[in-house]
């Protein structure tokens, strides 16, 4: 694991890092797309002021997988990802799994603060009276089969940047005893099958939701309305729904049925302060 770190950052300052001027934060530039290479766990306060500098730059990329620090990222908005990575035998790296076998790989961790962020403010919700019908014939249960969920969606997505490391990362700080955040799952059920799910995290009165599935496409749907009933009857300031963006590499428009608007990352981490 070291000696792959090593290499990693040897090419990588090589011919990919670039000093950010006056700090210790270093430019990561791949086929002209540009991210924050964090050689180790930066002060938070520092990292969002150069992020928020970069109008081209949304992302991070960091080592070591360590859940102390991600806990400190979730508390300050970033969202937790993760993006596997390759070392092909001329040393070029790549996001891109080569197309020949001689190559090392390894996965990053990858906190992310979206430039523009969709969130449902609950006096603005909507959920249609058809959803309201079917509604009544699940049962929404929070915080029950959260591993099951988890694996479900990296099952039913891929894991294209819900790799099995972060996987085991979100259920440890399941059960972590922090009051600064509470990761969370809910799954909605019929006869007692569970038919569809997500999981995200809560933090200062946030809910962020990662990721979901749905056996049926009404059963979705449904444990989206019930979920937001539930959080706007728990007094939860907003359902920050960025997830689908990651999993179906689109704007996904279901989130704006339910009332969802997008509110840029200036004024989104103001309610993370």
């Amino acid at each position: 694991m070291t000696g792959i770190k090593d290499k990693l950052e040897q090419i990588l300052s090589n011919d990919y890092l670039f000093k950010i001027d006056c700090t210790e934060f270093y430019y990561l530039k791949i086929e002209n797309k540009k991210s924050i290479y964090l050689k180790n766990n930066a002060n938070i306060d520092e990292l969002l002021t150069v992020l928020m500098s970069m109008d081209d730059c949304e992302e991070c990329f960091i080592f070591e997988f360590n859940t102390d620090y991600m806990v400190e990222l979730i508390a300050n908005g970033f969202m937790i990802l993760s993006k596997r990575f390759f070392i092909d035998f001329s040393n070029n790296f790549l996001f891109k799994k080569p197309d020949h076998q001689n190559f090392i790989s390894d996965i990053l961790l990858n906190p992310r603060l979206f430039k523009n962020n969709p969130v449902i403010f609950f006096d603005n919700l909507h959920v249609s009276k058809s959803t309201k019908r079917i509604a009544s014939k699940y049962e929404l249960k929070v915080d029950f089969d959260f591993e099951t969920i988890v694996d479900k969606c990296a099952e039913i997505h891929g894991e294209n940047w819900l790799t099995e490391p972060l996987r085991n990362c979100f259920k440890e700080l399941h059960n972590y005893s922090n009051i600064k955040i509470k990761m969370i799952s809910f799954g909605v059920y019929k006869g007692g099958i569970l038919e569809a799910g997500e999981f995200g995290v809560i933090t200062k009165g946030i809910y962020t939701s990662y990721s979901g599935y749905h056996d049926t496409s009404s059963a979705g749907t449904v444990q989206i309305a019930l979920m937001l009933k539930y959080l706007n009857e728990k007094g939860f300031c907003f359902c920050s729904m960025p997830g689908s963006r990651i999993d179906y590499d689109k704007i996904v428009e279901y989130k704006y049925r339910f009332g969802a608007k997008d509110i840029n990352r200036k004024e989104y981490i103001k309610y993370f302060v």
